[in-house]
């Protein structure tokens, strides 16, 4: 019967609480009893009721009858009065405290404005010098200014009831002759205000010194961060390279201060001669009511609360007999303490008011009480869960968490150049679209304020830079993106991805020289003339071309009707490496992806090699190449609309457009010479046995770890017994070591036959295979270059099925062990085709591709704004010392005679070619097959001799049969008129 009135008891607390609540809050009357009171009474009732109720279980019933007896209202006035004083004691703890904030902010943003915005600052004043100060007076009383050091005689600090105007205009002349250290600048001060002009005018007398850059540079920031970068001139009002003689007009934007510098990135001391001619926009001073020098004492200017108070600080011109004359002042600022003290109080009276409004619009508990405002001490922070075992080291473990994914994040976004820190990177955004980091920057000021897509947007729209105004001759990416020919940051195509090239071993201040050096300094000011024509000692004398070059035609004979426009280029642009301009004698290249080791130094080499050897008459044209290995665009994919991509190999199925390849010029990476070197070396090598002494079995020296199956299936075929084949692994990094002793491809001409396999796609290998002379074994080829469509199988080569490709290769060996001189025969007939195509022939081939792809160009090509010319010396200037002796070994001269004569298109013929081509090759693999299987072949000469009169036939055939039915082999001429050979 107790324990129930004990519950009933403890029940009335909350209760109580509850009821007390709405008539607390609004009572001014209540006492200041300590809200820990309430606890203290609470659990002194209930510890009081326990005695009672435990100890006295007959004596002190009529005391618990008595205390159930008194009212509940007794207990809710003590917790009113009790929770009263801890809502007003909370009230004026939180007024406190927010007075105690308010007044540590302000003190801070005080001494900010006084101390930051308002704080003591160095200036310097270069000659006529006419400087506004106009501070706002409601925060500073006094203007304070003196020379710094020794004073000198010259400023002078003006004062003024209102801003005067800017339309004094002086004339004044400046001029330096400097000395300018390797590796280092000089720079000279100037303050101008907007409206002026400069007018430089340079000179550098140092013989054979390379050129110097020149920059006008925006405050001292503008200047540190040229400085630091040379590839990044993001504030440089004007970045110029300047070479010889020269003049530089510039116009300024904004009064401020200039620095006009000078570098020198050269290994010697440069001397320069320059000439400032400044037309100056000064402040009119006839109006000033204070003036005080400064070289005699500090000057004080008093600022009028209710005014605009304004001062000029100015400066004289330079002396006659000096050309350096610079002045430095300190200017203070004295504050106006009344407006901090006013300001102060008004602003604790808004925060006072603010806060008496937030309480009276606080949203109200569903009692009337307003929530949260008395909530129980014991109550904890947050509510227990369920399963508390769950939460078990959550909180420390998901703050680290946080934290580690958090740092994570700034790491990733700081190497995008996404991270705000600071506003660090806000500076490296475009600011046009405010999204894309600065790629790019504009020529001639070479500012760099924008991506290059809305740089280049800019250019081809406005025409002007949106920093200075300056019209517009290009939009760069190079300096910044160091997308050269050599490769530098340009990522892997995303169709066949390789580690691209590493520069992390160098400074980024060297890198930064070789890329404005090499890209910007070279071509402009190299010895390169380009000639309006070229005469031929004899203009008559010029041959036919091989008949190969016919394909030429078929090549482009899917734009024979449409042309090529320049959507078509565009779109071609998405399966390119790079991009090639041929304008006005001179070549542009715009690369967009890193190719493999350095073929596009050489293809693009081999370029300016035609333009040497047929000087004015390679015409104007836009190129779009892809210097990997696999045709891109597919005839079934792109039949609607064939896209123009040059690259070095393509097929029946591909609209790629066939070019010689970079190895014609060399392979650095690998020891190969350029080709006419090479092919002497090799024919030499073939020489040094004779046939009968030359190894009698097939020979096949490579890599097949590039995802070949063929290559992958020859591996079996290394038996020289059984299947009469050598094969062998070519390990590149082990000959490196070697210094290519073991591979040199005139040490691979001991053998009557050599083995060609296509590699991920087309190898360059072919051409090297044929020269040795041996009987060339060519497995199945898928691919074609410009030159291997004019190889006729069995007469330059010998083909090999890749279905049976071990038995395939052991016939064509016992064919040529048992008929040496018909093998041999072929074997001479492949090294003499290739002899034949010497470099001569191959720049007629690449001077007729262009003149007949330019012939279908609907537009006039035009470099675009991302293309940087590209000359000799330039490429030279980005080689390594390997690279530039291959280039001196593969220098072309004037021709003296003209190209050969191209003969005309004739389509039907090419088709017919091909035909045959394929039909001998399909006749030869059944041929064999027959042979190898004569238990499934019923080939006789009976049915020989039917084929002729459908199909062609092939000496090696006729042979064969020959042999099978016992007859000599001197018989077959008896009846070679009764075949018709292939």
């Amino acid at each position: 019967m107790e324990e129930p009135q004990r519950n009933e008891q403890h029940q009335l607390v909350p209760v109580a609480t509850s009821s007390f609540a709405s008539t607390s809050v609004d009572d001014p009357s209540t006492s200041s009893v300590s809200a820990s009171h309430l606890v203290v009474e609470e659990n002194q009732q209930e510890n009081d009721e326990s005695v009672n109720i435990e100890g006295n279980s007959g004596g002190h019933h009529h005391d618990q009858e008595q205390e159930r007896e008194q009212p509940s209202s007794a207990v809710s006035n003590r917790l009113n009065i009790s929770m009263s004083n801890a809502a007003a004691n909370q009230m004026r703890d939180d007024v406190w405290s927010c007075f105690a904030v308010l007044i540590a902010f302000w003190f801070f943003a005080s001494l900010t404005i006084i101390l930051g915005y308002y704080g003591s600052v160095s200036l310097e004043l270069g000659p006529n010098c006419s400087r506004l100060v106009q501070p706002n007076p409601l925060f500073v009383q006094s203007l304070k200014a003196g020379e710094l050091g020794k004073p000198k005689p010259g400023p002078i600090l003006y004062g003024f009831y209102k801003p005067p105007p800017l339309d004094v205009e002086i004339t004044w002349t400046q001029k330096h002759d400097a000395v300018v250290p390797k590796d280092f600048h000089k720079e000279w001060m100037l303050f101008l205000n907007k409206g002026s002009t400069v007018d430089i005018s340079y000179s550098i007398k140092s013989l054979g010194a390379s050129p110097l850059s020149l920059v006008i540079a925006q405050g001292t920031e503008s200047l540190i961060e040229w400085i630091d970068d040379p590839s990044y001139p993001n504030t440089t009002l004007s970045w110029n390279i300047i070479h010889g003689s020269g003049n530089i007009q510039q116009e300024i934007p904004t009064s401020s201060s200039y620095y006009i510098a000078v570098e020198n990135l050269n290994s010697e001391e440069a001397k320069v001669e320059l000439k400032f001619i400044v037309k100056s926009l000064i402040y009119d001073i006839s109006q000033a009511y204070y003036s005080c020098p400064l070289s005699n004492h500090l000057c004080s200017l008093q600022l009028f609360l209710f005014g605009t108070t304004a001062a000029v600080l100015t400066s004289p011109g330079p002396a006659e007999d000096a050309s350096d004359e610079d002045w430095y002042v300190k200017l203070s600022y004295g504050p106006r303490w009344i407006i901090y003290i006013i300001g102060s109080g008004v602003m604790t009276v808004l925060l006072l008011l603010a806060l008496r409004l937030c309480n009276m619009y606080r949203p109200r508990g569903r009692d009337g009480y307003q929530a949260g405002e008395i909530a129980s001490e014991r109550t904890p922070l947050l509510s227990q869960k369920d399963d508390d075992s769950s939460s078990w080291g959550s909180s420390y473990d998901s703050n680290s968490h946080e934290e580690e994914d958090l740092e994570k994040w700034l790491a990733v976004n700081c190497i995008e150049g996404k991270s705000m820190a600071e506003g660090e990177n806000l500076r490296r955004l475009c600011v046009i679209c405010f999204d894309a980091p600065r790629d790019c920057f504009f020529l001639p000021c070479g500012h760099c304020a924008a991506c290059f897509t809305c740089g280049t947007r800019i250019a081809e729209e406005v025409g002007a830079c949106p920093i200075c105004r300056r019209s517009l001759k290009k939009v760069d990416n190079l300096a910044l993106q160091t997308k050269t020919v050599a490769g530098h940051n340009l990522p892997p195509t995303p169709w066949h991805l390789f580690p691209p090239k590493n520069f992390d071993d160098q400074s980024r201040h060297a890198r930064a020289y070789q890329i404005l050096h090499c890209s910007y300094l070279t071509c402009p000011y190299s010895n390169t003339t380009v000639s309006k024509g070229h005469g031929f000692n004899s203009p008559s004398s010029s041959p036919k071309c091989p008949r190969f070059f016919m394909f030429i035609h078929h090549d482009l004979e899917p734009w024979a009707q449409s042309r090529i426009t320049v959507d078509h280029i565009m779109g071609a642009k998405n399966y390119a490496s790079f991009r090639v301009v041929i304008y006005k004698g001179r070549l542009y290249l715009d690369p967009y992806y890193a190719c493999v080791q350095s073929r596009m130094m050489f293809t693009v080499w081999g370029f300016l090699q035609l333009l040497k050897r047929y000087p004015g008459m390679v015409p104007d044209v836009d190129i779009m190449f892809d210097c990997m290995d696999k045709p891109r665009i597919n005839k079934t994919e792109h039949d609607s609309f064939p896209l123009p991509l040059f690259r070095y190999c393509t097929t029946k199925d591909h609209f790629d457009i066939p070019f010689p390849d970079w190895s014609f010029w060399g392979w650095p990476e690998v020891n190969i010479r350029p080709w006419d070197e090479e092919f002497r070396d090799i024919k030499r090598g073939s020489q040094a046995r004779s046939w009968p002494k030359k190894w009698p079995r097939a020979y096949w020296k490579g890599n097949p770890d590039v995802g070949s199956p063929v290559r992958t299936s020859l591996l079996e075929c290394n038996h020289t017994k059984k299947w009469g084949a050598q094969i062998m692994r070519q390990d590149w990094e082990e000959e490196a070591k070697g210094g290519y002793v073991s591979s040199k491809l005139s040490h691979q001409c001991d053998y009557r036959y050599k083995i060609y396999a296509e590699g991920f796609a087309w190898s360059v290998s072919l051409k090297y295979i044929i020269s040795c002379g041996s009987l060339a074994l060519i497995i199945s080829p898928q691919y074609e270059d410009f030159f291997s469509r004019g190889l006729i199988p069995e007469k330059n080569y010998w083909p090999v099925s890749s279905d049976g490709l071990c038995q395939s290769i052991k016939f064509a060996v016992d064919w040529g062990n048992t008929n040496p001189t018909e093998a041999q025969k072929i074997g001479k007939a492949g090294q003499d085709l290739m002899e034949s195509l010497s470099m001569d022939r191959v720049y007629d081939y690449m001077f007729h591709l262009i003149s007949e792809y330019s012939k279908l160009q609907d537009f006039k090509p035009v470099p675009p704004s991302s293309a940087l010319e590209v000359c000799v010396d330039s490429l030279t200037c980005f080689a390594d010392e390997k690279q530039k002796q291959f280039f001196e070994r593969a220098t072309a001269f004037p021709s003296p005679s003209p190209p050969c004569t191209l003969q005309p298109a004739n389509i039907d013929f090419i088709k017919r070619w091909m035909q045959q081509k394929q039909r001998t090759i399909t006749n030869s693999y059944h041929f064999r097959f027959r042979t190898i299987n004569p238990l499934e072949s019923k080939y006789s000469l009976m049915n020989l001799k039917f084929r002729r009169t459908h199909d062609c036939v092939s000496t090696a055939e006729v042979q064969m049969l020959h042999r099978q039915q016992n007859m000599r082999s001197s018989s077959l001429s008896a009846d070679k008129s009764e075949y018709f050979f292939c």
